[in-house]
């Protein structure tokens, strides 16, 4: 009687061993390479770098993890200049047009995963655009009349618009990626939107075409809720080893 009580009191001891023991069993068996060598990852630093392409342009930042939380903050550079040019005729009239954006900026933006795993997180924060415009230029090329008068383009002169939505932008947006990888580089994709400054409108004309400066209010008017700047950007980020 007094056996079988002692074996009753230590067959859970014995029981919880054994699974144990069948656990560690399973788990190096996992971790064995092909060679049969445990396969041992390396650890890697809080800090990675930030390499980006979208349509925010090229961009450059440091990201860091804040401890062993589902946080992660990232401070970056982008940078988009573009021009474009092209011919127009209307009614005759014949125009070359340039176009010019440019933005440039600083981002400061806080990542949040659900869950410390999770391939998806919430995206926020704040860029400062210390360059955010876009010009048009209108040159008449050819030759026009003013009544019988004749006139060469350079005496008819230009049109140049500029929009400014230099300034501070708030970013609100999510992601899509490896988290934390096994190996030194990674990739994730990031999808959101900026809230830009109000733009102000800025018209030149020259020559006979100096004008046009009149519709600076109507243009302003016109363009004051173009606030929302959609960006997709592609991301590779490259994390140090300790």
């Amino acid at each position: 009687m007094k056996n079988r009580f002692i074996i009753l009191l230590i067959l859970p001891f014995i029981l919880g061993s054994g699974r144990m023991l069948a656990q560690s069993a399973v788990t190096a068996k996992e971790n064995k390479t092909e060679t049969g060598k445990t396969k041992v990852y390396p650890k890697f630093r809080k800090i990675s770098l930030d390499l980006s392409a979208g349509t925010r342009g090229a961009g450059l930042g440091i990201r860091y993890r804040i401890g062993e939380s589902n946080w992660g903050i990232r401070l970056a550079y982008s940078y988009f200049p573009i021009a474009y040019d092209a011919k127009l005729s209307v009614s005759g009239y014949k125009t070359d047009i340039t176009l010019f954006n440019n933005f440039q900026g600083f981002q400061l933006l806080a990542e949040y995963r659900p869950a410390k795993n999770s391939r998806f997180k919430l995206i926020a924060g704040v860029s400062d655009f210390y360059i955010a415009k876009f010009r048009c230029t209108l040159t008449p090329t050819g030759q026009y009349a003013l009544g019988n008068i004749p006139l060469n383009a350079s005496d008819v002169g230009y049109v140049n618009a500029l929009i400014d939505w230099s300034g501070m932008a708030p970013f609100i947006g999510f992601g899509f990626g490896s988290p934390h990888p096994k190996h030194k580089v990674g990739c994730s994709l990031g999808i959101g939107m900026y809230y830009l400054t109000e733009p102000i409108v800025k018209i030149v004309g020259t020559n006979f075409l100096a004008g046009n400066d009149q519709n600076e209010k109507w243009m302003a008017e016109n363009m004051k809720d173009y606030r929302y700047m959609p960006v997709v950007n592609f991301h590779i980020n490259y994390r140090f080893k300790k």
